[in-house]
């Protein structure tokens, strides 16, 4: 009896392990060949489940610099998210753990077993990609990472570092992490905002076109953080206060084209009779028409201008609730929500590509 139960409890073991891996392939055949093109040493381990290990170097938005609880938890930045996304579509049941915590913070979201992606973060705050190098060098390759996630450029735009020092320090990164044939994710730097929030929106912009052009010129994946479509939508609905549209001409009350009809008698005028008054004296005019100004007129102003700072200011008031709303705000960091938001959008983008800018929306990318 304690033999047949064995066997049926092995079965239903096999059976649980058959359904995860058919959740592995829960994949199109496009995405595959993305997988293969940009993570091929990872993906190889992936479809096995064999342990994965990542390291993460960047800045302080990678280090989840916040001003709560989450502060220094790697785990919950977006390159956190990115590896748990990764760590769920291939049912790496064990999730994400990261190697030597800070202080205070969680090694895992959640105590399960079985098969992990392990994680090394060497993100610190204020530095640049020249910083990248340092790990990269001594360090970083000790445990041989399968995937290298690497982010800068706030502190290089901040800084002033001229684009093709910065670009020569990517293209080192680059040779760095092929000559240890690691897959390599370069994500560009999110948006920060500013008193002069045009300034600050457009501040990052520059080093992230470089870091895509390096990625495209490398075949290596890029995904860039500041890119607002996946952030934030605008409402760009036509005017409600436009002229009424002219009611359609019935064919039949007008006759068809070429068809001679007979003229109708006009009708004879109505004739008002006077009001009658008391005095014998005319009757006063009549008060003019109240004049109703639409309180939201401004708003659906229809000249073009209008219309652009309109959803600017959309724009704006969107992306200040991206950020860490402390008193005064940080809006340098991204909040929790944000970081989760990216995290999952680079999934995406590996999976899937690009998201497609479409018409009236697309813009060259260099226009600075």
């Amino acid at each position: 009896m304690a033999t047949s139960l064995i066997r049926l409890v092995v079965c239903f073991a096999l059976l649980a392990t058959q359904g995860l891996q058919a959740a592995s392939y829960d994949l199109t055949m496009e995405q595959e060949v993305r997988l293969r093109k940009f993570v091929p040493r990872a993906y190889a381990k992936l479809l096995r489940r064999q342990p994965v290990h990542a390291i993460c170097i960047g800045d302080s938005v990678m280090n989840m610099q916040s001003n709560d609880a989450d502060n220094g938890n790697a785990l919950k930045a977006w390159s956190g998210v990115f590896l748990q996304e990764l760590a769920d579509q291939f049912a790496y049941t064990g999730g994400l753990r990261l190697i030597r915590p800070p202080k205070g913070q969680p090694e895992k979201m959640h105590s399960l077993q079985g098969p992990e992606i392990t994680l090394q973060n060497f993100s610190r705050g204020g530095r640049l990609m020249l910083h990248a190098t340092q790990p990269l060098t001594t360090v970083a390759f000790e445990n041989k990472p399968d995937i290298v996630i690497v982010s800068y450029g706030i502190n290089d735009a901040n800084s002033g570092l001229p684009l093709e020092v910065y670009r020569s320090y990517v293209q080192q990164v680059v040779n760095l992490v092929a000559a240890e044939k690691s897959d390599l994710i370069l994500c560009g730097p999110t948006v920060i905002m500013s008193d002069v929030p045009e300034q600050g929106l457009a501040h990052t912009r520059p080093y992230a076109d470089v870091m895509r052009e390096v990625a495209e010129a490398n075949g290596v994946f890029f995904a860039d953080l500041g890119d607002l479509s996946w952030l934030l939508k605008v409402d760009d609905r036509k005017s409600p206060l436009g002229p009424p549209k002219k009611p359609k001409t019935d064919p039949a009350a007008a006759g068809s084209p070429g068809t001679a009809t007979a003229p109708t008698a006009a009708a004879p005028p109505t004739v008002v009779p006077p009001v009658p008054t008391v005095d014998g004296n005319p009757p006063p005019a009549p008060l003019p028409a109240p004049k109703v100004e639409n309180p939201v007129a401004k708003d659906y102003d229809p000249d073009p201008d209008k219309i652009a700072m309109r959803l600017f200011q959309q724009v704006v008031d969107a992306m200040k609730q991206r950020f860490q709303m402390v008193n005064p705000p940080d809006w340098l960091h991204p909040n929790s929500v944000t970081q989760r938001a990216l995290g999952k959008r680079v999934f995406a983008e590996l999976l899937n590509g690009p998201r497609p800018v479409l018409g009236k929306w697309a813009v060259p990318r260099r226009i600075w």
